[in-house]
This record gives C-alpha cells, sequence and structure tokens, in this order.
C-alpha cells in the first residue's frame, strides 16, 4: 500500500467519475472518504428537491453553503489525510493534492442517465440531461465566485487535469496515485483527450502528412501546448503529436497549459482571441476529415458557418 502524505480532493464536471475515483482511491491508500456531493443530495432529498433546484436555493439561502462550508473546514483543521469529492475541497484543504476531472458532455449525460434507481436525479432523455448537468455547473460556478470570489473553472488551481472521456475509475485511479508520488509543481499537469482538442492550423491535404511519429508514441508534455477559451481546449504547439494520438486512438496525451481565459500567449494575445483567429470551419474541417473526430463549433464562428459537415 502507498502512504499518502495528503489529502487528496478531486473535483470537476458532473458525470466525470469524481465519486467512483474518490472511493477507488480510499481502498487504495487506505484513507477515508467524503463525499460532499452526497451531502448535497441528501439535503435536496430532504427538501423534495432536484440538485439544480437546490443549488439555485442555495443562491439564496446562504445558510446551506455555510453548513457544507463548516464540515470541510473541521476536516481540513484536523490534518488528518482524506479522499475529498467535493466541488470546493481545493479552496478549503489548500495543502492538498488537487485533482480536477472533465468530460466530454455527451459522455457524461450518458454515465449520469446510467446510474442506480437511488439516483435523486431524473432525465426524459440525454439531451435533457445535458442540459441539465451544464445548468448546474454554472449555477455552481456563479454562486463560488460570488460567495468566495474563486472560480472552479481555472486550471491553475489544480495539480492534475484529467480528461476521464474514455478512461475507466481504474485507471483514472491510477493516474492519481502517479501524479501524487510525482509532485513535480510548476503548474498543473494536464493529461487530455486528443480528439476534444481544437486544431489551430489546418491539417495538410495528405492524410498522413503529420504521421511522422509512431501512432502510440506519448510526448512529453512540453511538445505538446495547449490553451483553453471557455471550456474548449485548443492545440498551440505540437500538432503532430497530437495527429500520432489521433491515428493511435490513444485515450490521453499529456500537454502543457501556455493560456487560459485572461491569460496572454507569447505571442501577445490573449487565449480568447487566439483561439477565435486560428480555428474556424476549415481547420476544424480538415481534422475531422483526416480523423473522423466530431468537435462541435465553437461560438465564435459566425451563424453562417454552423451548416452540417
Amino acid at each position: 500500500m502507498m502512504d499518502a502524505p495528503r489529502s487528496i480532493t478531486i473535483n470537476g464536471d458532473l458525470g466525470s467519475g469524481k465519486s467512483t475515483v474518490a472511493r477507488i482511491l480510499a481502498e487504495r491508500l487506505g484513507l477515508p472518504t467524503v463525499t460532499m456531493g452526497d451531502v448535497h443530495r441528501r439535503m435536496a432529498a430532504q427538501r423534495g428537491m432536484t440538485s439544480l433546484q437546490f443549488n439555485r436555493q442555495s443562491e439564496r439561502d446562504p445558510s446551506i453553503d455555510d453548513h457544507v462550508d463548516r464540515i470541510q473546514r473541521e476536516m481540513a483543521a484536523s490534518a488528518e489525510p482524506v479522499i475529498v469529492d467535493s466541488r470546493l475541497g481545493w479552496h478549503f484543504f489548500t495543502d492538498a493534492f488537487k485533482a480536477h476531472f472533465i468530460v466530454d458532455p455527451k459522455v457524461a449525460a450518458r454515465r449520469v442517465m446510467g446510474r442506480g434507481a437511488g439516483a435523486v436525479e431524473r432525465y426524459a432523455s440525454e439531451a435533457e440531461a445535458r442540459r441539465h448537468l451544464e445548468e448546474r455547473s454554472e449555477s455552481e460556478r456563479q454562486r463560488f465566485l460570488r460567495r468566495y470570489h474563486v472560480d472552479k473553472a481555472r486550471l491553475r488551481n489544480y495539480d492534475l487535469v484529467l480528461d476521464t472521456t474514455e478512461i475507466s475509475p481504474e485507471r483514472a485511479a491510477d493516474i492519481v496515485v502517479d501524479a501524487l508520488s510525482r509532485q513535480e509543481g510548476g503548474g498543473p499537469a494536464l493529461l487530455l483527450h486528443p480528439a476534444r482538442l481544437y486544431p489551430t492550423e489546418r491539417h495538410p491535404d495528405r492524410p498522413d502528412a503529420y504521421l511522422d511519429l509512431p501512432a502510440h508514441s506519448a510526448p512529453d508534455a512540453s511538445e505538446i501546448g495547449v490553451g483553453r477559451s471557455g471550456t474548449r481546449f485548443f492545440v498551440v504547439r505540437g500538432h503532430r503529436h497530437v495527429a500520432a494520438a489521433l491515428a493511435g486512438r490513444r485515450p490521453f496525451v499529456r500537454a502543457e497549459l501556455v493560456a487560459e481565459d485572461g491569460e496572454e500567449l507569447p505571442e501577445g494575445t490573449t487565449a480568447e482571441r487566439f483561439f477565435e483567429s486560428r480555428t474556424g470551419l476549415e481547420e476544424i474541417r480538415s481534422w475531422r476529415r483526416a480523423y473522423a473526430i466530431d468537435l462541435a463549433l465553437p461560438r465564435h464562428l459566425p451563424p453562417g458557418a454552423r451548416a452540417p459537415w
């Protein structure tokens, strides 16, 4: 058994597998686990509310957050190592190893729809599930910004950012334990699904143009630089490494965060403006043709561009 030198907090997208991975880690490391989502769901059920309704009630009733915050502060003050599944665990457990999970929204909706009969939430369709998950996440984000002046979407809050779209909970737990043992510092370690990275250059007409690397090669994080605008990740450097990962159907690539919302790239432009100026319809189409990936059109493209592929 590996000794955990400090607590581990896990937060991230709804449906990304946080609670499942937290339980696996607790078993492997012999640590207690606390899932704040369970606390919220119990409180919502006691009031006859859905999670989204309860989130909105929390915006009007500060005593709800006061109660949950007190639980987390007391645990953090005890200094006892624990696995914490909480949207704000990273904020309260300042010395913890902080993992942040992300997932494709369509996959998140399917996972939530597939939960057992005991689940609090009920959705008529994946589209409804996806809409409610997005609304819940944004409701929480805005509440945290107002109450705590912190942004749960900011990646530099975390030690590890992991895309679980095509990763099992067991594999995700392996990655967290490995990252915990490394604890390299110097910014978040990013492990991102290559099919969810937006290109900022057009793919050459020749399909194998980028494939001078083995399809299963694993580049260092420094070889792929990414930016983030809103919820979209885009490639700043290392397109050929991303192409090799796509050709090899790898579930993730390691990358370095160059800039996120509000930050400037070395080129002197913000992440948002770089993405908007470099990622157009033809860039997306050319990578879709080459690797059959399904990238949703970003909002900055003009309405006329939103035509069927």
